[in-house]
Order: C-alpha cells, then sequence, then structure tokens
C-alpha cells in the first residue's frame, strides 16, 4: 500500500470517528433531564434570577414560580399586606393573583407599627404533594429586622393558571408554611 493510499484511509477513519463520537455528545445531550441544561435554543432554559428592594414603603422581590415563569411578591409593611401577581405567558399581562393579610400577626406585630421587614425568596422543591396543585417552586421569607422573627409562605400553584387563554382573573391566597426567631430568650 503505497503512502498516499494509507493517508487517504487514516484521513477517512478520522472523519467518521469524528461523526461518530460529536453524534454520540448530540444524542447524549439532548437526553440530558430539562433541569441540567443551560443556554438559549429549545432544548435550553435560560439563567433565571431573583431580585429583591426596599424602602420604608415597600418591599419588592421576584420568585421563581415554576420552570417557565415567576412572580412579583409585594410587601406592604403597613397594612402586613403580602401579595404575588404573575403573567399569563400569552396575554402577557397579570392574571394570576394571591394574597396573604396577615404577615404583621404572623410576627406578632400591630399594623401601623413602625415596621422595618425584609422580603426575600428562595426555591424549593417540595416533596410534598403529587397531583395538580402543589406550592410553587418559590418560597417567600418575611423578616422583621427589630425582633428577629420570621415567616415562610408559597404559593398554591396550578400550572395550567399562567397558560390559560382564558379571561378571567385568578385569585387565590398564599399559605404560611411556618415561622420563628432567630433570637432566642
Amino acid at each position: 500500500m503505497s503512502p498516499l493510499i494509507h493517508r487517504g484511509w487514516i484521513f477517512c477513519a478520522g472523519i467518521g470517528l469524528g461523526v461518530v463520537i460529536l453524534s454520540f455528545a448530540f444524542w447524549l445531550f439532548t437526553q440530558l433531564p430539562e433541569e441540567n441544561r443551560i443556554g438559549n435554543g429549545p432544548h435550553f432554559i435560560g439563567v433565571q434570577a431573583t431580585a429583591s428592594a426596599s424602602n420604608s414603603a415597600f418591599s419588592a422581590a421576584t420568585g421563581r414560580i415554576d420552570e417557565n415563569v415567576e412572580g412579583l411578591f409585594l410587601l406592604d409593611p403597613l397594612t402586613g399586606e403580602l401579595s404575588c401577581y404573575i403573567l399569563n405567558v400569552f396575554k402577557l399581562k397579570f392574571t394570576t393573583e394571591f394574597r396573604y393579610k396577615n404577615v404583621l400577626q404572623d410576627l406578632d406585630m400591630e399594623k401601623n407599627q413602625q415596621a422595618s421587614l425584609l422580603l426575600l425568596t428562595g426555591i424549593v422543591n417540595f416533596k410534598l404533594k403529587q397531583g395538580r396543585e402543589k406550592p410553587s417552586d418559590a418560597i417567600v421569607y418575611v423578616v422583621d429586622t427589630a425582633s428577629g422573627k420570621f415567616a415562610a409562605y408559597a404559593v398554591p400553584w396550578t400550572k395550567n393558571l399562567h397558560t390559560s387563554s382564558q379571561k378571567q382573573f385568578h385569585t387565590g391566597n398564599l399559605i404560611l408554611l411556618h415561622k420563628g426567631n432567630s433570637r432566642k430568650e
């Protein structure tokens, strides 16, 4: 066999091996569970971020409701009302609202008291219910910075609420999960 023919075989074998490796890598990548993917293509999920901001009059935070939508959480420290608004992905309008009116009571505070509250969100994968409605991925924490008392709240979530093309507005109640005190007496 001449060196020229030998090089041709090596070249073809290298190309063939490269195609096999790339095909296997593509197949393996498309088989990854969705939560392990990154990027912006049809098989990817994008970057997800949460944010919070507050002043003496109001607190706001965002949190992941499920893999396709996030909620806008608002806390009024004067009334103790916590609310969550969710955009409908078809209408691009807020069509879902959840409320909880007793945050100050949960923290053993009185209305119109000089409240110094923090509003934070986190992500949790609840394992307690199988079925249509379960808590969303977002968990909302409210902290009274004066006393050290805190409470955690969740959104009771049904996945089709933000994808429904129905014209009605959905309202519901946030759920108090647990409360505590970081300052032990």
